[in-house]
């Protein structure tokens, strides 16, 4: 058992050695992701959705030789409810988020034992859209609700990994401001 872990030890090292870098110049992913936390809204909710997202990348030229700068768009989704039932009268808060962007990134490529893995770092702007919707039962008509929050232009950074099990397929996962603080999901190299 001990010959079959160093054997497999070798090859791993070996196919590491004389493999292609995960991401080039010319390469495309696109990335469909789930998350959760989020830096959106500065207020509590008694529910919300995961973060929803997806994201287009292209390497466009490299750094060092090896290393690659990459371009491309995001969009994502976000949803919060506030729910509260007195006595008499009840309210519901809703807070949509779509998150539209434009994002670039770093991608090091030089991690030669492990060719299969694209670490990256980057940063988005993107353009953040509040759809805000109040209800109450009050008969004496609805509550005009003042929110803080609303849609506006954003900067925001990430840091991330992906793992491709083959040419085209892997999963993914970012740390980062975008829809979520951490997201993970699948992608697609073509």
């Amino acid at each position: 058992m001990k010959k079959l872990g160093i054997l497999l030890l070798g090859i791993f090292m070996i196919s590491g050695v004389v493999s292609a870098q995960p991401f080039k110049v010319k390469s495309n992913v696109i990335g469909i992701g789930i998350g959760f936390g989020s830096s959106l809204g500065s207020f509590s909710k008694s529910s919300q959705t995961p973060g929803f997202s997806a994201l287009y990348e292209r390497g466009v030229w490299n750094v060092r030789k090896v290393d690659v700068i990459s371009l491309g768009g995001y969009i994502g989704f976000k949803a919060f409810k506030d729910e509260n039932n007195y006595s008499i009268y009840n309210y519901t808060q809703k807070w949509n988020y779509t998150i539209i962007g434009f994002r670039g990134a770093y991608h090091y490529n030089g991690f030669t034992n492990l060719p299969k893995l694209d670490i990256y770092g980057g940063a988005m702007v993107s353009y953040n859209i509040l759809n805000y919707k109040y209800e109450d039962n009050n008969p004496n008509g609805n509550f005009s609700y003042n929110d803080n929050n609303s849609s506006g232009a954003s900067a925001t950074a990430f840091v991330g990994g992906r793992y491709f099990f083959n040419e085209g397929f892997g999963v993914y996962s970012e740390l980062g401001y975008g829809v979520s603080f951490v997201t993970a999901g699948v992608c697609f190299k073509f």
